[in-house]
């Protein structure tokens, strides 16, 4: 919804810069995630949009980022960006701002991307924030209780495949509940 004149519209990465550097003025807030999703056309074919938005988000912030993306191949390149950003390899481990999204496909599935891109940032000793999201009654049990048990279970579970892989590594986890 464009605030100027109301109308629906297609997220571009000229919102992308937008809400980047709104979210850079707003004090009490402390980083930036990714806001929309970008269609691909002709001239930005899917295997770049992210790195795009990417662009976009970091070019017009000063904070930390969370990123949506598509794959490992497109969050490799992301963390190439970064390490250029960062001034190398080992500064972006140690002061780390961009950060992955990543969540399961409940009840207690892990599509492939998803396990590529934890062991990528894994692989990197990177942060991620990896998130359940079961619906209550249909992809999850139909109690609370038995709800965040499978939300619980689906975050421990990247954990474990995260330090089984890179022990150490940060880890950033929550819920997301429907």
């Amino acid at each position: 919804l464009d605030p100027r004149d109301g109308k629906v519209k297609d997220f571009t990465l000229e919102a992308f810069a937008e809400t980047a550097k709104l979210t850079d003025y707003l004090s009490d807030i402390d980083f930036i995630a990714t806001p929309g999703v970008v269609r691909q056309s002709d001239e930005l074919p899917i295997e770049i949009v992210n790195q795009w938005e990417f662009f976009n988000m970091t070019a017009n912030t000063t904070k930390p980022v969370m990123v949506l993306i598509a794959g490992r191949p497109e969050l490799a390149d992301i963390y190439d960006m970064a390490e250029l950003i960062a001034g190398g390899t080992d500064a972006l481990r140690e002061k780390p701002f961009v950060i992955p999204y990543l969540n399961s496909v409940s009840p207690l599935l892990f599509n492939l991307e998803t396990l590529e891109k934890l062991f990528e940032s894994a692989d990197r000793g990177l942060p991620v924030c990896a998130q359940a999201a079961p619906q209550v009654g249909a992809t999850g049990p139909a109690t609370i209780a038995g709800t965040c048990v499978i939300s619980a279970a689906e975050t421990l579970l990247m954990l474990v495949l995260q330090q089984l892989r890179r022990p150490g590594t940060p880890f950033l986890t929550g819920t997301v509940p429907f």
